[in-house]
């Protein structure tokens, strides 16, 4: 699977939940950026993302500068619940 086809299906796990907020959308886009430029700049297939999460949420801090927030972390441990990893 391909991040694109990845991201597809967790907007739709979002979509299904009748979220409100656009918060966890706003931080898809950004972890979007992120494993664009950190994992995915030569190969989008998501076996390129580490196989522990919390190896991508490191990252992101380091990244970020900063913690990431609930959204944002949420994000993650969609993605990776959506992979099955």
């Amino acid at each position: 699977m391909n991040w694109e086809e990845l991201k597809k299906r967790v907007i739709a796990e979002y979509d299904s939940r009748n979220l409100k907020s656009n918060v966890r959308y706003s931080a898809l886009e950004k972890i979007d950026a992120f494993l664009r430029k950190q994992y995915f700049s030569k190969n989008d297939d998501v076996k390129s993302l580490p196989a522990d999460k919390n190896d991508v949420k490191d990252a992101y801090r380091k990244y970020k500068g900063a913690e990431p927030n609930s959204a944002e972390s949420s994000v993650i441990n969609e993605i990776y619940n959506q992979v099955g990893m």
